[in-house]
């Protein structure tokens, strides 16, 4: 199955090339620093959660006012502080991005963060129960939805592994656009913390995509990944 293309602004698969690259619309490779490829399920990354992460340079099509980040990646080890998953990059400003949040005595869970169009600290959401953890050591596919003019009375959505796992309709607006914040893998976040683990596809599009098309898109690399 192919994922959906409707939308989409920034697509990386290691399995598709190397080094690490933007396969939309032929933009330059990305900043490999520290992360090493491996052919293992057919191509990915490996960060050993020291001060590995792979960066782009910001681009006009990454300025969305409603997006959707999907993402498949392996954690491992411990983390007490903030450390970026994937995401447009700025510490606390950030305008969107999947990152770990938790305590130094266990592993962490995940957090999607938004900075909206006012500069203010848009909506959080909890990937699971607050405070959960994510399971560690084995592949995920998590993706988050963040529309403020959502009609469907939830403008940011979490799904792990194709299903649903939590809303949120609370304040916000639409998305802060900043040329000057790069596209990142696996960096470190306001705490200078980073996160270990493996990294396969990851995608953005500049639009909210419906449950159907994020299960299409779990679809097409699942069998890779289980």
């Amino acid at each position: 199955n192919s994922i959906v293309t409707d939308g989409l602004v920034f697509y990386m698969d290691p399995a598709n090339i190397t080094p690490s690259s933007n396969l939309v619309g032929g933009k330059a490779a990305g900043s490999i620093i520290g992360a090493t490829f491996s052919t293992n399920n057919a191509g990915t990354y490996i960060f050993d959660g020291s001060n590995d992460e792979i960066t782009f340079s910001d681009d006009p099509a990454y300025e969305v006012s409603a997006v959707t980040m999907q993402i498949w990646v392996n954690l491992s080890g411990t983390q007490g502080n903030y450390a970026s998953i994937f995401g447009r990059d700025g510490g606390g400003s950030s305008p969107y991005k999947i990152r770990t949040y938790g305590t130094s005595t266990r592993t962490t869970g995940l957090q999607v963060y938004t900075i909206d169009s006012a500069n203010a600290a848009g909506p959080t959401l909890s990937i699971g129960a607050s405070g959960a953890d994510l399971i560690h050591n084995v592949w995920n596919n998590i993706c988050f939805t963040y529309d403020y003019n959502s009609g469907d009375g939830a403008r940011m959505k979490v799904y792990v592994n194709g299903v649903q796992n939590s809303t949120n309709n609370n304040g916000g607006n639409t998305i802060k656009t900043d040329s000057n914040q790069s596209l990142d893998l696996m960096t470190s976040d306001s705490d200078n913390a980073f996160m270990g683990g493996i990294v396969g596809p990851s995608m953005i599009y500049n639009r909210e995509l419906s449950a159907t098309e994020i299960l299409q898109n779990y679809n097409s690399a699942k069998g890779r990944f289980s």
